[in-house]
């Protein structure tokens, strides 16, 4: 006899049919039936014991519309379900280039989430826009399922918008292969999408937030976030090689081409992602790794100038970085990257994020996600380049800010090269780095001095 069961989730109280079923071999199995209360299961549960009598594997109905079944095309084969439609969509457009590995990942997953479980199993001849009209209403009184630092939210307006992104073009493809006659998601409505302002330091903030780091890597990451304005695997996937430190107190050079990212291996082959390099991965059969991939657009493939101060910077850590290679040898595994571990290994975006946020809760700074500080140094630039849009923009590295920007002008390197500048005359210049980073040339003398000491020893 089929049962209620009770499940406390992370995400709240699950309720859940189970009953049995044999299969072919006569092998017992236990099927699970999601229900999204308690009184649903006590609804549900006579046809699942129906099913169980009959060892058939239960169905839930779907939304209330229903047409005509058509489970047969005219060659007697059986219609095509959503799930071998999207999968059929899906692994074609990864091999055309059209996702990148990471989009990939979190798209499959909004699938498996949201889609699979609840219409995946539904012929497309069955789907109409009334259909997914009702599902995507329905959709939005479900609870999220890896919701915002444990609070239990319903699945939101973005996630929609994600779904309809996916589902739209599928459907299309099976209206070009005549497997139906229209898109039943064309004219589907969603609810509007509420843009939340991103936190972000002012000016001022920045200059005490820099005042108040006393970790000299961060100090310089802050920095660089803040100057140049980069994503955070661009900052974490940014090379020696990458860069021209002039000595000589004038303005520095950033090349961006890499871009640090924890990708799925079968993803990555899928996808054809531009992969630069792979990292060894620390735990054996790992189903991700850490690499340095091509950046997010063609146009993040820029050139960026560094502030005077932040090239002094750079140059420090250049140099404690060789002290410590010099002193651990072949243990220090160098990878030639300007943001490591102690011992060469890079610095994953996690954590990244546990080291800004330590740095938070240990000073009185405004919360704010690590990633904000390019937003906080994009305003500065807006604001110290006379609102020159299309400089910004190729700092940023986006591939567009309005038809008139795209096509008709190009951003000017002296206005560029003057936003560096000015970022140093007027945030940099207040902040007392150099005691902090003395505190580092200590450290590299005293290591040069164990290693002559070791070198005399041996």
């Amino acid at each position: 006899m089929a049962s209620i069961v009770r499940k406390n989730l992370r995400t709240g109280t699950g309720w859940y049919i189970v009953y049995a079923h044999y299969d072919e071999n006569g092998v017992r199995n236990r099927k699970w039936v999601t229900c999204r209360s308690l009184a649903e299961a006590e609804e549900l549960k006579p046809d699942v014991e129906a099913a169980e009598a009959e060892n058939r594997i239960y169905t839930r109905p779907r939304y209330d519309v229903r047409e005509p079944l058509h489970y047969a095309n005219s060659s007697g084969k059986k219609c095509i379900v959503l799930r071998e439609l999207v999968e059929l969509y899906v692994k074609r457009h990864c091999a055309e280039g059209g996702w990148e590995a990471r989009t990939a990942s979190a798209n499959k997953g909004t699938l498996r989430n949201y889609v699979y479980p609840l219409i995946g199993d539904e012929p497309i001849k069955n789907i109409t826009p009334y259909y997914m009209q009702q599902y995507y209403e329905d959709l939005q009184t479900r609870p999220a399922v890896k919701p915002r630092n444990g609070e239990i939210v319903t699945v939101s307006a973005r996630t929609l918008k994600d779904i309809q992104k996916i589902l739209h073009p599928a459907f299309n493809e099976a209206v070009r292969l005549g497997l139906i006659a229209s898109n039943p998601t064309d004219h589907v409505k969603l609810p509007r999408m509420e843009h939340k302002k991103r936190k972000q330091w002012t000016k001022e903030e920045v200059i005490e937030g820099l005042k108040a780091c006393t970790d000299p890597l961060l100090l310089l990451m802050i920095s660089m976030m803040y100057d140049v304005t980069l994503r955070s695997g661009e900052l974490l996937g940014t090379k020696w090689e990458d860069l021209k430190l002039p000595e000589d107190g004038s303005t520095g050079v950033l090349t961006v081409r890499n871009e640090l990212a924890r990708l799925s291996k079968e993803e990555v082959e899928e996808t054809g992602t531009v992969i630069h390099f792979r990292f060894p991965d620390v735990k054996i059969n790992a189903t991700t790794s850490l690499y340095l991939k091509a950046p997010k657009n063609e146009k993040s493939n820029r050139d960026n100038f560094l502030s005077q101060t932040v090239v002094e910077m750079l140059l420090f850590m250049r140099q404690l970085q060789e002290a410590r290679k010099a002193m651990i040898g072949d243990a220090f595994q160098d990878y030639g990257l300007v943001f490591c571990q102690d011992n060469g290994r890079p610095i994953s975006d996690k954590m990244l994020t546990k080291r800004f946020q330590k740095y938070l809760n240990i000073t009185s700074m405004k919360e704010i996600e690590f990633y904000s500080l390019r937003h906080s140094g994009a305003t500065s630039q807006m604001e110290l380049s006379g609102n020159d849009i299309k400089a910004v923009q190729a700092n940023m590295g986006h591939t567009t800010s309005d038809m008139l920007m795209k096509v008709y002008l190009s951003p000017i390197e002296r206005k560029r090269r003057e936003i560096a500048e000015q970022l140093d005359k007027e945030v940099f210049s207040e902040v007392e780095w150099k005691p902090l980073f003395e505190e580092l040339k200590q450290e590299i003398d005293q290591m040069e001095q164990k290693k002559q000491k070791k070198q005399k020893d041996c």
